[in-house]
C-alpha cells in the first residue's frame, strides 16, 4: 500500500535547526533536495506533496522528480493541506507532517494519519545512518555463556 505524505513546508523548516543559518529561499531548496535525495518518506511509490505558504518561487538548480510542490497563493497552507486530504479518494492513505494542532484535528477527523515534524526528520536520520547492532567480543560472549550455564546448572 502506498502512502501520500503531505508536508506543511514552513512548519517543517521551523521545527529543525538543520538549515537555520541559510536564507529562507535556501532553506526551502535544501529541504526539497533533502526530500528528493534522502527519501525519508520511504518507497518511491509513496507520493510526496509539500505545501508552502505564499506564491511560487523559483528554485535554483533543483529538479523535483519525486516531490510535488504547492504554494498556497492567497490562502494559507493549512487550508490547502486540509483540502488536499479531503479530496483524496482514501484519506486513510495520507500522512500529514506538521506540528500544527489545528491541522492535526482536521485531518484526523477525515481519517488521515498525522506525524510530527520531529518524527519525520527522525525517519530521514534512520535511513541516512542505519543503527548498527551491538555485538559482544568473543571473550565477553563466552563469559556470559559460562555464567548462564552455571545458573541453569547445565554443567
Amino acid at each position: 500500500m502506498s502512502r501520500h505524505f503531505i508536508i506543511d513546508g514552513y512548519n517543517a523548516l521551523h521545527s529543525t535547526r538543520r538549515w537555520e543559518d541559510l536564507s529562507r529561499e535556501a532553506q526551502r531548496e535544501r529541504f526539497l533536495r533533502y526530500l528528493e535525495e534522502s527519501r525519508p518518506t520511504g518507497s518511491e511509490r509513496n507520493t510526496v506533496t509539500v505545501v508552502f505558504d505564499g506564491y511560487a518561487a523559483a528554485l535554483k538548480g533543483i529538479r523535483l522528480a519525486l516531490v510535488q510542490l504547492v504554494f498556497s497563493c492567497d490562502r494559507d497552507a493549512d487550508t490547502v493541506i486540509k483540502e488536499r486530504v479531503s479530496e483524496l479518494a482514501n484519506p486513510r492513505d495520507a500522512v500529514v507532517v506538521t506540528n500544527d494542532r489545528g491541522i492535526h484535528a482536521a485531518v484526523r477527523g477525515a481519517g488521515a494519519q498525522v506525524m510530527s515534524c520531529e518524527e519525520f526528520f527522525l525517519l530521514g536520520n534512520k535511513k541516512a545512518a542505519p543503527r548498527q547492532r551491538d555485538t559482544l567480543d568473543p571473550q565477553s560472549a563466552e563469559s556470559i555463556n559460562q555464567e548462564l550455564k552455571r545458573r541453569w546448572k547445565l554443567d
